[in-house]
């Protein structure tokens, strides 16, 4: 992530990975840079949904009023 903020936000945790792509996608389109985890265990057992396939995404503390709009827009949820 260029330019890497210290203080990361949690905007979303996602079930389901490639929406979770979805989403990173969208944020990168606004300029806004994204950080997943958890991306590797659904991989390694070829799962895309579900527990397993859980990712967070965190965005730099600066952009998260706006990538939680992204979200809310596009996913109709926010986490509290």
């Amino acid at each position: 992530m260029p330019n890497r903020d210290p203080k990361l936000t949690r905007i979303a945790v996602m079930e389901d990975s490639i929406l979770a792509e979805v989403l990173r996608g969208l944020l990168e389109a606004e300029e806004i840079p994204c950080m997943l985890t958890k991306e590797g265990i659904g991989h390694v057992y070829g799962l895309h949904h579900g527990y397993m396939a859980e990712v967070e995404i965190f965005v730099p503390q600066r952009h998260e009023v706006r990538a939680r709009q992204i979200y809310r827009d596009n996913f109709g949820k926010g986490e509290d």
